[in-house]
């Protein structure tokens, strides 16, 4: 007898239609598009701020690398793979104590590096924007040093004396 009741209970208990309607689900997916909406655009500025503090960290560990490497070598790097392997075309640096940086980055978030000498053969380093919000070539420009509104397409900084120009 007792078995017969437990049987009947729970296959009444079974036999119930419990879940959620489809307007609950709707209501439900509706809040969460909501909350991932206000948390978005949070979210990518934060991706940017963590992109120009690579650039930045990028620029200064070059310079560091570029400044060590000349007071060991007494002259400027040909190409910034000088400062990983103190190789000058198959000619090593006399007095190379490297390396001075364990790898040149060529990429950051916003496009690419690249070494060139001005004419008076002193390191610049040009980085590329490969971008069209000027909001965020600006956050880049003042986080480099740059002051006032930056116009240019294009952020040259001196690896000396960190000077930043506008190209």
């Amino acid at each position: 007898m007792f078995k017969v009741k437990l049987y009947e209970r729970v296959r009444k208990a079974l036999s119930k239609k419990e879940g959620f309607t489809l307007l609950e689900l709707v209501v439900v997916v509706a809040i969460i598009a909501i909350l991932a909406l206000g948390i978005a655009p949070i979210a990518l500025q934060q991706i940017d701020k963590a992109r120009i503090s690579k650039l930045v960290s990028d620029v200064d560990s070059m310079q560091t690398a570029v400044a060590m490497f000349n007071a060991d070598v007494r002259t400027y790097p040909v190409a910034l793979d000088d400062l990983v392997d103190g190789d000058n075309n198959g000619t090593p640096y006399a007095g190379f104590n490297g390396p001075y940086i364990n790898k040149v980055p060529t990429q950051h978030g916003f496009g690419a590096y690249e070494y060139v000498k001005d004419a008076n053969g002193n390191p610049m380093l040009t980085i590329k924007l490969d971008l069209a919000n000027q909001e965020t070539k600006q956050k880049i420009w003042e986080a480099l040093g740059g002051t006032g509104e930056f116009t240019g397409t294009d952020i040259v900084v001196n690896l000396i004396n960190g000077q930043v120009s506008a190209k």
